[in-house]
């Protein structure tokens, strides 16, 4: 249901802990916050109540290339409409998929945007939405 594609910036260092305590401290002063964080080797979950969004972090070569073939398709702009820049995202290889559990009622809309919120002001990622 919803469904995103995010690129940090290839020169960043922080592992998938780093972004974990980061959104601990981001959502600990938000009015909704996610009931539970869980991590493993390469996903960390958000739990509201019932429901989760999924953070998966991939590590591959062919990133870049994908990466190059999402901003051709999405006219060199992001997720919130800026030009991208291309030299600096060029040589990515990390990605994050951010998505949750079906929400046929769309009971968790506000929260995926508070999650996607995280991340555009907190370090330099590029954003696609994919649904």
């Amino acid at each position: 249901m919803y469904n995103y594609l995010i690129y940090p910036d290839p020169k960043s260092e922080k592992s998938l802990t780093d972004l974990l305590a980061d959104l601990k401290n981001h959502f600990a002063s938000k009015k909704s916050i996610p009931n539970g964080f869980l991590i493993t080797a390469d996903k960390i979950t958000l739990r509201y109540g019932d429901y989760n969004f999924y953070i998966h972090e991939n590590q591959h070569d062919f990133i870049s290339e994908e990466l190059l073939d999402l901003m051709e398709r999405f006219d060199r702009k992001d997720f919130a409409g800026n030009d991208i820049d291309l030299v600096k995202f060029s040589k990515a290889k990390k990605r994050y998929e951010l998505h949750g559990d079906n929400d046929f009622e769309m009971n968790y809309f506000n929260e995926s945007l508070f999650i996607i919120e995280f991340f555009e002001k907190n370090g330099n990622y590029l954003i696609f939405q994919t649904n």
